[in-house]
């Protein structure tokens, strides 16, 4: 599903202020390049899964299908995406897990 401009900044105004801050943060967009090299991913693939992971923290995708929408705009199989889901799990979503479950309403 593709968002406009209009719809991601709308949303990046709405969401807890935790999250703002990780959304845009140097720190968040180090750890997801450093697990794009680790997982090897191509230049292409790394901005799909900054995409996704953004999406996610926007609430504008739920995060129960995040492996699946990593798995199919990275081009990667199941066992992959759920490999580099749980590095994203760990490293991006766990210090904002609160704010996730309340925009989610997990």
């Amino acid at each position: 599903m593709d968002h406009s401009l209009e719809d991601i900044e709308k949303k990046l105004a709405e969401v807890p202020e935790d999250l703002r801050q990780a959304i845009t943060s140097v720190d968040t967009a180090a750890a997801l390049q450093n697990i794009a090299k680790m997982h090897q991913l191509h230049i292409d693939q790394m901005d799909e899964l900054f995409d996704e992971t953004g999406l996610v923290m926007l609430g504008l995708t739920h995060p129960t299908k995040f492996i699946a929408n990593i798995a199919t705009r990275l081009n990667l199989p199941r066992e992959k995406a759920t490999e580099i889901g749980k590095d994203v799990n760990e490293r991006i979503f766990r210090p904002v897990r609160e704010s996730l479950k309340r925009l989610h309403r997990l």
